[in-house]
């Protein structure tokens, strides 16, 4: 009878990221034999082994284990599992001891729990900073998982190659001639800073047969010792340097790196001559195909702005070999051909494709159509990636096994860049609770056989934007797992200032439409997930539908037609109630399918839709639309809803514990100044059985600024008629002939007059400490907390710093010592205004904790204006300002307050710092 086959157990790491200072892995277990219960086991157990200790670590989780079975191709049994180690937690909430960790794997085998080392053939790439201790996870020399938290792993040398033009080779006279050479390297991963030495050695290079059958024949008699001398890396925030001094006869050379026990041959070789100087050139790749990690596929028109594109997508962390770009200049690219042919020539990285027709959708094929990356992300031409983009996304992408990786998009000009969408790094993200149908845009790291696998194409017969809606709103669908990183910008959209709208047919905008609806009903049911998501195309058909005037009756009622038709179905009632009144109201008559009425609509409201007023005459107040309309559109579809209400904060001051509240209030542009205000506090999530409680409102003489169709007033909040312990949110809504508008969350920061009043909304104690009147982290809105155990508080701008990649931070000392801290900035690029940037942070060690670091945003190029806001436990704390504004330069970077806001810089080479 045969033995019974010897089952071997084997762990491997095939993703490691650090995200948010939290190491992300993602494990396969492979049974040779498995046993029969091997696939329902418990996920695989990762611990930490100290090297040169006994001291053993169970890697605690953050969320949950996630196991997967696999089944390789050999027949063997796999299961994938993925954890999450917090170093700050790492033992019983304490943090992880400074040491070398070797990653070990526990799980069943043979004749029990067996512990196996983690094979990788990946690292961590960077390394984390966390609250200011260094970690790195690496590959061994070994070929396994280490974590190094106590900063001895100083730096790795990693897919580096020579910058020419800052050599320096110096050779004596001689036999065997003494060779210094000092090489500038990018493509380095700095692991801290300083100095680090090792050895190099020295191997011949294309000598002739001759030669090297007279060499084998002395190796033989005296094996010889391979040239060795001293090599030294030395490591700047700005730049990596290498210089090595090695004895060598003349010939070629490649020399060999040795740095904490790991060997690697240089990117480069170097020429030694009887005599003359020696010469430094880079080593050619060996000629095996390797595929790329990144495609990246840059489109554009404009020469000039195409160039920083193409330029972002170079100048990445991510080593060149692991990066492919496909430019493919529009029509109008022309001018830029030549510079294009020069750097494909001298770049092997870049391709150049030919669209065979016009349009964003046929050049993105085109290039996808190149692509050989893993993944493959879409740079426009006027947009830009930051430097550590592809590294970071790809990271993610393979530790959590993610079809599509969103990373933060900033916005340059007034249009906003999806901020709802990045407020946190998710790595299992949802289409609604992370919004991302507001992010159907090509703009994201898509893995490419996702596409391949469903023959996901850019559609080249609709409009541009929505044929990237189409491409991204598919890609999302189809994915097994979505993650969206919010520690740092990756992506610049609108960098040259100036956004272009598309000169498209309605009919062909419509159609677009249609089909990223017509996509979100296929892959999402009905219900509130669908309706949720309809929002998206119900919002690209109002933009759509203002701007119809003009067209052919004919044309106009086809289009009505076709639009109600294939919309109609989708146009409930709850993706109605989250449009503004005038919009909802076009969009209701067009889906009507009625041309007449929208073309009589349209003719009231105007290009700008402000024509369409309300009446308020003893009825609640309802849209003064045509006679047309009233026949097809639904009598309280014609009610002005809440989103009309405009309103404003003006003042705020608290008197002997008690709030007095002043703005004004109004449906501007829509109806004449309301009669009268109401205000009332509701509780927040409250049962039925705790009433509102009306506060008393009396009516002012509304200061200049404010509209002439709004109403002063001022309102009054006292906490002794608060019924109840919990969150207390103000509404307020505007009043005419006895009727009142629905109430709306009232002190929004959304400014919305161009006369906008600064009004200190920090939390204050009414009364006593344990009733604050605060306004909402997120949105500014004012809310009182009673006995709910919120504070008021405040931060003291202490300094400004660099974090160890050189980007500028701001450091604040607080009192607050949990994790509920907040910082938020509302950035100001190119003269635009953006909703408010979550701002990643982190505590500074020999500070007691009293010291946190909130790192600012940094442009590719020009300035950005950040205002910090700071908050706990959702309370809008106090930032207090220096009396001496800090500047700081860190290598191209300029960061400095000024006049209440931070300005963070990157000056041209004709600009003084």
């Amino acid at each position: 009878m045969p033995d019974a086959p010897t089952t071997t157990v084997s762990v491997e790491a095939v993703g490691a990221a650090w995200i948010d200072g939290t190491l992300y892995l993602r494990t396969i277990t492979r049974w040779s034999a498995a046993p029969a219960d091997a696939p329902a086991a418990a996920p695989t157990q990762i611990v930490l082994r100290e090297r040169d200790g006994d001291r053993t670590i169970v890697v605690p989780t953050v969320g949950d284990l996630r196991a997967v079975n696999v089944t390789d191709d050999d027949g063997a049994v796999a299961i994938q599992t993925e954890s999450r180690l917090d170093p700050r937690r790492a033992t019983k909430g304490a943090w992880l001891p400074e040491a070398v960790w070797d990653v070990r794997a526990r799980t069943r085998g043979p004749a029990g729990t067996v512990t196996v080392p983690v094979a990788t053939t990946v690292g961590a790439g960077r390394p984390a900073l966390v609250a200011g201790r260094q970690l790195v996870a690496y590959r061994n020399q070994k070929g396994h998982l280490s974590v190094d938290s106590g900063g001895s792993l100083r730096s790795a040398v990693n897919d580096s190659r020579p910058r020419l033009g800052g050599v320096t080779v110096e050779a004596t006279d001689g036999a065997a001639r003494q060779v210094t050479a000092t090489i500038p390297l990018d493509g380095v991963h700095v692991h801290g800073r300083g100095t680090l030495v090792g050895v190099a050695t020295a191997d011949p290079v294309g000598r002739s047969l001759g030669r090297r059958a007279v060499d084998a024949a002395l190796r033989r008699v005296a094996p010889p010792s391979p040239p060795k001398g001293t090599a030294r890396l030395t490591a700047t925030r700005e730049d990596v340097t290498l210089s090595f001094d090695v004895a060598l006869r003349p010939g070629r050379w490649r020399v060999v790196l040795q740095f904490a026990g790991t060997a690697k041959p240089s990117p480069f070789f170097l020429t030694v001559p009887r005599s003359g100087p020696a010469t430094v050139d880079v080593a050619e790749a060996d000629g095996r195909a390797t595929e790329p990690d990144v495609s990246v596929v840059v489109t554009g028109d404009d020469g000039d702005a195409l160039r920083d594109a193409v330029g972002s997508a170079l100048d990445q962390s991510l080593s060149p070999q692991r990066v492919d770009v496909i430019v493919v200049p529009g029509p109008a690219g022309h001018e830029a051909a030549a510079w294009l042919r020069e750097l494909a020539a001298s770049d092997r990285r870049v391709r150049v494709a030919t669209p065979p027709s016009p349009g964003a959708a046929a050049a993105r094929n085109a290039g996808l159509d190149l692509a050989r990356g893993r993944h493959v992300t879409f740079v426009d031409g006027d947009d830009r990636l930051t430097p550590h983009a592809l590294e970071k996304l790809t990271e993610a992408a393979d530790a959590a096994a993610a079809d599509v990786v969103l990373g933060t998009v900033l916005g340059i000009t007034r249009r906003r860049a999806m901020p709802k969408a990045f407020t946190a790094t998710v790595l299992d993200a949802d289409v609604v609770d992370q919004r991302l149908y507001d992010t159907f845009t090509p703009h994201q790291l898509f893995r490419r056989s996702l596409l391949a696998e469903h023959g996901i194409r850019f559609v080249e017969d609709v409009a541009d934007t929505e044929s990237g809606a189409l491409f991204a709103a598919e890609a999302t669908f189809r994915a097994k797992r979505l993650v969206t990183l919010a520690d740092a910008v990756y992506y610049e959209r609108f960098v040259t200032g100036e956004v272009t709208p598309e000169d498209v047919a309605p009919a062909q905008k419509a159609e677009g439409v249609l089909r990223v609806a017509e996509e979100i009903a296929r892959h999402v049911e009905p219900g509130p997930r669908r309706d949720a998501i309809m929002r998206r195309p119900a919002a690209a058909l109002m933009d759509m539908a203002s701007a119809l005037s003009g067209m052919d009756e004919a044309e106009l009622d086809a289009l009505a037609t076709s639009v109600g038709e294939r919309f109609g179905p989708y146009w409930t009632t709850t993706v109605r109630a989250g449009q503004a009144g005038r919009r909802a109201l076009l969009l209701d008559t067009l889906l009507s399918g009625d041309g007449a009425a929208i073309a009589d609509l349209l003719a009231v409201a105007g290009p700008d839709g402000t024509g369409l007023v309300a009446v308020a005459d003893g009825a609640p107040p309802r849209f003064d639309v045509p006679a047309s309309v009233h026949r097809v559109v639904e009598d309280d579809r014609l009610f002005v809803p809440a989103s009309a209400v405009k309103h404003l904060l003006t003042a705020l001051d608290v008197h002997d514990g008690v709030a007095n509240v002043t703005g004004w209030v109004g449906a501007s542009g829509l109806l004449r100044a309301p009669d009268g205000v109401r205000a009332t506090l509701l509780l927040r999530g409250a049962e039925e059985g705790v009433p509102a409680i009306d506060l008393p409102v009396a009516l002012d003489a509304p200061p200049a600024h404010v509209p002439d169709d709004a109403t002063g007033f001022t309102l009054r909040i006292d906490p002794a008629t608060l019924t109840a312990p919990g969150r207390w949110d103000l509404y307020v809504a505007p009043i005419w002939s006895g009727h009142a508008l629905p109430g709306v969350r009232f002190g929004s920061r959304r400014p919305t007059h161009v006369d906008e009043v600064s009004v200190d909304v920090t939390g204050r104690p009414l009364g006593s400490p344990d009733t604050v009147l605060y306004a909402t982290a997120g949105y500014g809105n004012l809310s009182v907390s009673h006995q709910d155990f919120l504070r008021s508080g405040s931060v003291d701008v202490i300094r400004l710093a660099v974090d160890e990649d050189g980007r500028p931070e701001v450091v604040l000392s607080t009192d607050r010592q949990d994790d509920l801290l907040r910082f938020d900035a509302d950035v100001t690029p190119a003269g635009g205004r953006e909703a408010p940037h979550r701002l990643p942070w982190r505590r500074l060690p020999g500070s007691d904790g009293q010291e946190v670091a909130v790192r600012l945003p940094v442009p590719t190029h020009g300035e950005l204006r950040c205002v910090l806001s700071a908050a706990h436990k959702d309370v809008l704390a106090e930032v207090r300002l220096p009396d001496d504004p800090p500047k700081l330069r860190a290598g191209q970077v300029v960061a400095r307050l000024a006049d209440g806001a931070f300005f963070v810089s990157r000056p041209s080479e004709k600009e003084p710092a």
